[in-house]
């Protein structure tokens, strides 16, 4: 669930790997999952793995779903 929500741009990660929840994406795309779980994510850090993101990966992600990268 998560990484179809992370594809249709419902949320990303800003650049300190906090979650950036994008509510009107939820709004006109999103689900019941999304819209009961996505907004309380918002300003959480993610738990990176051994392998931080990519800083161009995601860049390109912010690019491709016009996501908001504040907050």
């Amino acid at each position: 669930m998560h990484d179809k929500a992370f594809e249709l741009g419902l949320f990303t990660v800003n650049e300190n790997l906090c979650i950036v929840v994008n509510l009107e994406a939820i709004e006109t795309k999103g689900s019941s999952w999304a819209t009961a779980h996505l907004p309380t994510a918002g300003g959480c850090l993610i738990r990176s793995g051994a392998v931080a993101p990519s800083r161009e990966a995601l860049q390109h992600h912010w690019a491709r779903v016009r996501t908001p990268v504040y907050g």
